[in-house]
């Protein structure tokens, strides 16, 4: 399983990225986790722009090959881009992605993250 992540609000210092891959690969082997590079940029308290974060939540949330999307920080910042990342999603980013005995009761995957995501879940 691969799982994108993205920091749609604050950004993620690159030492707990690495240690959190570290873990994971020890505990949960089957599992690839995929930081956009986007999760350490700075942009006043957030991690990029509203449009590189967007871009970046984008990218990810429409590339066929991960089966989940996490969020690395919630907050405000994830509302200053929801609109338009919602408007630019693909049909890859509303396809299950899991094995069916796996999920067998969806047919769409929805971002998870902090409570900032409940705004943009709601909307998709």
């Amino acid at each position: 399983m691969r799982i994108g992540i993205v920091a749609p609000s604050c950004s993620l210092d690159p030492e707990i990225a690495t240690a959190v891959t570290a873990l994971a690969a020890r505990d949960f082997p089957d599992v690839e986790l995929v930081f956009d590079p986007q999760c350490h940029l700075q942009h006043g308290h957030f991690a990029g722009s509203d449009a590189a974060r967007s871009d970046a939540f984008v990218s990810m949330a429409n590339d066929p090959t991960l089966q989940a999307i996490w969020f690395a920080r919630g907050g405000y910042g994830a509302n200053r881009m929801a609109m338009q990342a919602l408007s630019q999603l693909g049909e890859a980013a509303r396809t299950v992605r899991l094995p069916a005995e796996r999920n067998p009761s969806t047919n769409h995957r929805s971002p998870s993250g902090w409570r900032s995501m409940e705004a943009m879940g709601e909307k998709a």
